[in-house]
């Protein structure tokens, strides 16, 4: 059992107040009822009265507990539903570091990612599709959803803007993907790596691991060319080096290669007029991970607490509304 709102318990404190009131309400309303039904009367009705205010008092603290506790947010018996896999779960991992803005993929490495990512959710009639972009730091852009149109959107409006970081980042890109596999689905998981490779050392042993924990398979698309290209941008200018030369990008296929052999995983070129057609064949493979599985949610653990506040408010107005 865990809790989701901890928090919450600071409300106990307010329970304090909450007696001393009714214990203060307890000897003004004796006094009265004394006064009311006569003094010649006064033991009967004290005893009467602190009767009906104990079972009162008694029931408004529980309903106050039981309150608490329901919003408190307890987790219930473990739920286990099973279902069938009907798709994949594929993370697109896209570089938007400035070198995408190179030409040398028309119109430029970065708009043949997006198109990439178009053509690939286009081709595959189900699955959840999620995004992840880097540039020296990871942003987890776009959930594990089967919300196609919303992950192309996203895509659309992508720029090297939206991360100020300099550098590539694939090793923190890798990881942000793996990561977003988060729930309890064995599915059948794929990441794709769109990226011109860039000049960062990578950890491969380290996202092997990530990957192998995870059960992913990788595929990596290379953009770019090994010739290069110089980097344009806005306004006419060009990305210079510290002496003021322009910069030449170029595509580091060795590097983008080992990672995809490194990791068990293939390795294609952008521009590869088979590509779209030997990555269904990937996603239509027979695999080891199983065709159905089940999920582990804990349960509601709120209504008990909640049908046990509902009994204490009853005998707290029962108590009060009940002719004595």
């Amino acid at each position: 059992m865990s809790l989701r709102h901890p928090e919450v318990f600071r409300l106990l404190f307010f329970l304090v107040p909450l007696l001393a009131l009714t214990a203060m309400g307890y000897f003004s309303g004796r006094k009265a009822a004394v006064r009311l039904r006569g003094g010649w009367r006064g033991k009967e009705t004290r005893d009467i009265y602190f009767v009906r205010w104990f079972f009162s008092s008694l029931g408004l603290g529980l309903f106050a507990l039981f309150t608490i506790l329901s919003l408190a947010g307890f987790s219930g018996k473990i739920k286990r539903e099973s279902f069938a896999a009907t798709g994949w779960d594929t993370i697109f991992v896209l570089d938007i570091s400035r070198s995408m803005y190179a030409q040398d993929t028309p119109p430029s490495r970065l708009e043949r990612g997006r198109s990439l990512i178009h053509g690939i959710t286009d081709s595959l009639d189900s699955g959840r599709f999620g995004l992840v972009v880097f540039r020296g730091e990871a942003s987890r852009l776009f959930p594990l959803s089967e919300d196609k149109e919303g992950l192309i959107n996203y895509v659309h409006y992508l720029s090297p803007d939206l991360v100020t970081s300099p550098g590539t980042g694939l090793n923190g890109g890798l990881k942000a993907a793996v990561e977003s596999f988060v729930d309890g689905r064995e599915t059948r998981r794929r990441i794709i790596l769109l990226s011109d490779g860039g000049e960062d050392p990578l950890d491969y042993s380290r996202i092997y691991n990530w990957l192998k924990d995870r059960k992913a398979d990788l595929t990596v698309i290379g953009l770019g060319r090994t010739g290069g290209s110089e980097i344009p941008l806005a306004g006419g200018e060009w990305v210079t080096g510290p002496e003021g030369r322009r910069v030449v990008s170029r595509l580091n296929e060795t590097l983008l290669t080992r990672l995809a052999e490194t990791c068990q995983g293939r390795y294609y070129h952008g521009e590869d007029p088979r590509l779209f057609s030997s990555l269904l064949e990937d996603y239509l493979a027979p695999q080891g991970t199983p065709e159905s599985g089940y999920i582990e949610t804990p349960g509601d653990g709120f209504r008990p607490y909640l049908f046990l506040a509902l009994l204490a408010l009853v005998l707290h107005l029962g108590a009060r509304i009940k002719p004595w």
